[in-house]
């Protein structure tokens, strides 16, 4: 118990040095207006809450919105608020090696689960030098999935392995903020037009 509380403690101080926000997700820019899906599909039934805004189309986040993905379902990525295509996205945050043996990588997000104890040990295949540098598609608990589905640890026993180059500038998109402002103005919208009506009426 106290070995993972000092390991979480030495992780947070990680993430504090090198400016990286705390918790899972990974950000990823937007690359062309695209639907927000209730379900892990790109064909799901309807989208986010259009039964609670009038007239709308699905919901939508627009071009070069900045999004936390939190979690990866085949060819959809999950944001909070919903899911979206992933060919729509591209994955910001880009990480450098920094360990001087180079860092191998994992099945999961765990140390033993080495991938060169199961195939050929080649350099990019099963690790990578130090100086290399890699994308992040998913950012959990201390770890990042690489574009090859393998899994790099940001630290081992509190010593930093990676450290953080590009990817984490810019406000993250929030789609049910968003929502919530759209019905907002549509209700002051609304209110307003009542208004004028009275307005109207009372002239006559």
């Amino acid at each position: 118990l106290l070995r993972a509380s000092r390991a979480k403690l030495e992780l947070e101080k990680f993430y504090s040095r090198q400016k990286i926000p705390k918790g899972s997700g990974c950000r990823y820019r937007i690359k062309a207006t695209t639907p927000l899906h209730k379900l892990p599909t790109s064909k799901a039934a309807g989208a986010l809450n259009t039964e609670n805004v009038p007239n709308s189309s699905k919901p939508e986040v627009p071009a070069e919105s900045i999004v936390l993905v939190e979690e990866s379902n085949g060819e959809m990525l999950r944001i909070h608020g919903g899911w979206l295509d992933r060919k729509n996205l591209d994955p910001m945050e880009r990480y450098r090696i920094i360990s001087e043996r180079g860092l191998a990588f994992r099945f999961t997000p765990e140390l033993s689960d080495r991938v060169d104890g199961e195939i050929d040990e080649e350099e990019g295949t099963t690790w990578l030098p130090k100086g290399r540098e890699t994308t992040a598609i998913l950012r959990q608990d201390g770890w990042i999935q690489c574009r090859n589905s393998y899994w790099l640890p940001l630290t081992i026993q509190g010593s930093p392995q990676v450290e953080p180059i590009a990817g984490f500038e810019g406000t993250v998109y929030n789609a049910e903020s968003k929502e919530k402002e759209k019905k907002k103005t549509e209700e002051k919208k609304a209110e307003e037009k009542k208004i004028e009506e009275k307005k109207t009426e009372e002239k006559k």
